[in-house]
């Protein structure tokens, strides 16, 4: 039987640009595969790190790492964010203030409704 060969490494060359993350038409990242992630920059899966970014003025993208086929069209499937390198450590910790942020105002609600 015909063996079919293997998929030709992807030869994506796009790179960050002064903080700024290469985007598609669409203002997301394909991220089909690994290789495809843009130089400089890290696919990045935390919570709320789209809203922290924008608070800093941080350039982040949607990746694109899929298509979802139902009810007669085609919708992105996006898993995290891409971001430039320099910038994945700062939003680390900024998602992580948030969180604690949102655990400390959660917890008040809580006492507050127990009064």
């Amino acid at each position: 039987p015909p063996s079919v060969p293997p998929l030709p490494p992807c030869r994506v060359v796009t790179a960050s640009i002064c903080g700024q993350v290469p985007r598609n038409a669409f203002g997301n990242v394909y991220l089909f595969r690994t290789c495809m992630l843009p130089l400089g920059c890290r696919h990045v899966r935390l919570p709320n790190l789209n809203r922290v970014a924008r608070k800093l003025d941080i350039d982040c993208a949607a990746a694109v790492t899929g298509f979802d086929f139902h009810s007669g069209h085609s919708h992105p499937i996006t898993d995290g964010y891409v971001v430039c390198e320099e910038h994945v450590d700062i939003l680390e910790t900024a998602c992580e203030q948030q969180e604690a942020e949102m655990a400390k105002r959660e917890e008040q609600k809580r006492e507050k409704r127990v009064l």
